[in-house]
């Protein structure tokens, strides 16, 4: 009979870091932000210099090793991979929504729903509500896994540039100038961490941390708190 069960998580930013505690803590950040603290990628990506020569040796390239991951690990893990991908690609494309995230795909939203919680359960995406004045129509979904969510946001729109090895030339403009952008989510979740990881220095006892968005009655127009912290 079973006795106990242990799923194993990716790493905290915190702990990934201690991969490379020569790394600048942006960098460090951005590792986790490229990996979402699985060792096994971080070991594969190798970082040895830079972040940046360590992707286009070891992420934009068709021989390398972490440039199929995603695909491989959805044949692997799912029966219909097609699907899965056809919805991580609208999820990712900004679909946010059921409704969105249907109409991108053409998947009929019953049966969307049913993918999207096989993706919610291997923990490669996210279903999200606002930390108060929770409703089913405020649903929102994300790409929780950052491997997945790094590899949908750089890889397909540069596919060309990858296969005719001209992605050295043109990485600053395709991927760099965008990766202050792509680290907001990143953050944000690093600094939940940091929140539960000193939560018993909180005034308050910590039960649930996320964010919240709605409508303001002063402003008289959509907000968003990034990150609000409940007792």
């Amino acid at each position: 009979r079973r006795t106990a069960q242990f799923k194993i998580l990716p790493l905290t930013y915190l702990d990934a870091a201690r991969f490379h505690p020569e790394l600048s803590p942006a960098d460090n950040a951005l590792l986790y932000g490229i990996t979402g603290g699985i060792p096994h990628y971080i070991n594969k990506l190798n970082v040895c210099g830079s972040i940046k020569d360590a992707l286009l040796e070891n992420f934009f390239d068709p021989s390398a090793y972490l440039f199929e991951e995603p695909e491989n690990l959805l044949k692997q893990e799912l029966r219909e991979p097609a699907i899965y991908n056809s919805i991580i690609t609208a999820i990712a494309g900004g679909a946010t929504r059921l409704n969105q995230i249907s109409d991108r795909t053409g998947i009929d939203t019953s049966v969307c729903t049913k993918y999207i919680n096989g993706l919610t359960d291997l923990g490669i995406v996210q279903k999200r509500l606002p930390v108060v004045q929770k409703s089913a129509q405020k649903t929102t979904y994300h790409i929780s896994d950052y491997f997945f969510r790094f590899w949908y946001r750089f890889v397909p729109g540069n596919m060309l540039a990858v296969s005719s090895g001209n992605m050295e030339r043109i990485y600053d403009a395709a991927v760099g100038s965008y990766l202050s952008s792509y680290m907001g989510l990143v953050f944000e979740d690093i600094c939940k961490q940091y929140l539960v990881f000193y939560a018993a220095d909180l005034p308050f006892q910590l039960q649930e941390i996320g964010e919240w968005w709605g409508p303001d009655p002063n402003q008289k127009k959509e907000v968003q708190v990034d990150i609000v912290a409940l007792d």
